[in-house]
């Protein structure tokens, strides 16, 4: 367990404002605390709960607010794909307890692990995981529809907390590509530093290793002439 609420801490620190927010949006459709806390534990779609509450507040009627809930939802469907072939050898109540919890985060944290063959992280932590983040999401969105019959706040300035996570989100995400890019200029940078040297060891190893020692000195000293100065 405490592995798992190492790895899930930051995703709670996360939920906690955005299911205040959530919460407190709910409440200006009538939602009480505990049907927060319910409809979080059987509803496992934050963006979809927003949704809802804002529909509602627009004065769109129920199937219409169904359907679009539920088209937002099936990106759940394709989750489950990509999971699914790490899941043969696991029994059917653990593949659906999975598949009931499955949220974003837990999602890619357990998808990476077992792509990448970590033996440590089991089915087991990956259901802890879910439950654990569930239940951090559950109790914001209660704690928001209890604060939302204690203080008021504009419903506009609540709705655009979706909106505004998303744009944080879309600098961080051209933030990580463009380190990633640094990344593999520096690896690529340093091959093609490496190159000329591995080239006179294989000289060396060829044609003699003194042809291939002078070549390596030929082709170091041409480097540095070749190089500005004053680097």
């Amino acid at each position: 367990m405490k592995k798992v609420l190492v790895i899930a801490w930051p995703i709670i620190l996360s939920y906690v404002p955005i299911g205040l927010s959530c919460g407190f949006l709910a409440s200006r459709c009538g939602v009480s605390p505990l049907m927060g806390l319910l409809m979080s534990y059987t509803l496992v779609t934050g963006s979809g709960q927003f949704m809802i509450s804002n529909l509602w507040l627009a004065g769109l009627p129920a199937l219409s607010i169904i359907a679009s809930v539920s088209a937002v939802s099936l990106r759940f469907a394709l989750y489950s794909a990509s999971l699914a072939p790490y899941l043969k050898k696991a029994s059917k109540r653990m593949s659906l307890a999975l598949a009931f919890t499955l949220v974003e985060e837990g999602y890619g944290i357990t998808l990476a692990k077992l792509a990448d063959g970590d033996r440590e992280w089991t089915l087991r932590h990956a259901l802890a995981l879910n439950i654990v983040t569930i239940s951090a999401w559950s109790v914001s969105v209660s704690a928001g529809c209890a604060l939302g019959g204690l203080v008021d706040i504009p419903t506009a300035i609540v709705s655009f907390t979706m909106t505004s996570l998303f744009i944080y989100l879309d600098p961080a995400r051209q933030a990580r590509q463009r380190r990633c890019g640094c990344e593999l200029g520096g690896r690529r940078r340093g091959l093609q530093a490496r190159e000329p040297h591995e080239r006179g060891r294989a000289l060396g190893r060829r044609g003699g290793g003194g042809r291939g020692d002078v070549r390596l000195r030929q082709i170091g000293t041409s480097r540095r002439h070749a190089a500005p100065k004053g680097l």
